[in-house]
């Protein structure tokens, strides 16, 4: 079905095949989980190049594919060989993936007879839209880390490092699960304004607020998930930031539905924000969608013009961050449907204050 859209679209676009050399389109499209391959995918045929380390992994991941042993260094001929087999005139590729000596080296390869043709936003555009499997996955890694934040908030104490606090939520995520997503946000006091602070030596003081970003990685796909918790105390300013925070998230999430611009869906969060008084603190866009990446399509930002489509799994997340005082981001994964969000995110978002 994957390639049968690809295929729909080549045809819609003029273009005789596909080179796919970015990993993940690659897993989409092939389900090959290798660090090492390429697609090449026409109307009256499939195959994945790759090397003698992953040859019968391919053939066991990837059905439907002719695999074709090559080392590293050979692809990109071998891909070109093929084209010019089944004159291919026009060669779709991923612009934004494919480097600039990668391009050079594949065009004077398939000198002047084929022309390479920007076309990654094809699969951007199928991709964002997950089918019914995706989404279960993707719930099955939304729901670990529900389990784990409620497990970290169990485990944090005042004095501990911010980078013992993520190490601990990486190794249950990997218990849950398998993987993480990404890299783990634990930010505390002061570092709590940065949105993507990096977990440091700082300890954990009481009157901090402690952002914590985190996602699992489960059969390829992710999930993402922010909570602020405080530390010993909560002061009246950052308990107001908090509820600002709270009913931003909510006036989106209880709006939000197929149909509407990501740019309209970020509006309804920012105007929550912007009214209490904090417009310059809120520099990031509401959402993002997530799937075998925890950052695909859609944008859900005031400079984005897509529309939301039902079947899309993005996060809602609202932040503000105050330099020299800290921040505060509520984050959940939720689907998009045409009567409204799914949510698929369940950790608690009552104010946390650990002891």
């Amino acid at each position: 079905m994957r390639n049968s859209a690809l295929i729909e679209a080549l045809k819609n676009r003029d273009l005789d095949a596909f080179w796919c050399a970015d990993p993940a389109n690659r897993r989409y499209l092939s389900g090959f989980t290798g660090s090492a391959g390429a697609l090449l995918i026409q109307t009256e045929g499939r195959r994945l190049f790759t090397d003698s380390r992953y040859t019968l992994q391919a053939k066991g991941e990837a059905p439907g594919f002719d695999v074709v042993e090559c080392t590293g260094g050979e692809t990109a001929a071998r891909v070109t060989a093929a084209c010019r087999d089944a004159g291919v005139r026009r060669l779709g590729f991923e612009e934004e993936y494919v480097s600039v000596s990668e391009y050079n080296r594949m065009q004077e390869l398939l000198g002047g007879d084929t022309e390479l043709v920007c076309a990654g936003e094809i699969l951007k555009t199928i991709r964002s839209v997950k089918k019914p499997e995706e989404i279960e996955k993707i719930r099955e890694a939304a729901a670990a880390a529900d389990t784990v934040f409620k497990r970290i908030c169990g485990f944090v104490k005042q004095g501990m490092r911010e980078r013992d606090v993520a190490l601990r939520i990486d190794c249950l995520l990997r218990e849950a699960c398998g993987a993480t997503a990404f890299e783990t946000i634990a930010a505390s006091g002061p570092n709590s304004a940065l949105p993507h602070a990096k977990p440091g030596e700082r300890r954990l003081e009481s009157g901090d607020a402690l952002v914590l970003d985190f996602g699992a990685a489960c059969k390829g796909y992710c999930s993402d998930l922010s909570r602020t918790i405080f530390i010993g105390e909560i002061d009246n300013a950052l308990r107001s930031v908090y509820n600002v925070v709270r009913n931003a998230q909510e006036a989106a999430l209880s709006t939000i539905r197929a149909g509407m611009s990501c740019r309209v869906a970020d509006a309804l969060a920012r105007r929550v924000v912007e009214d209490a008084g904090y417009s310059g603190n809120f520099g990031h866009g509401l959402g993002h969608g997530v799937g075998l990446e925890v950052h695909e399509e859609p944008r859900v930002s005031p400079a984005s013009d897509g529309l939301l489509t039902d079947g899309m799994v993005v996060t809602v997340e609202p932040g503000i961050y105050v330099e020299g005082t800290g921040g505060v981001r509520i984050e959940d994964l939720c689907v998009v449907r045409k009567d409204g969000l799914e949510n698929l995110t369940h950790a608690t978002k009552d104010i946390v204050i650990i002891d």
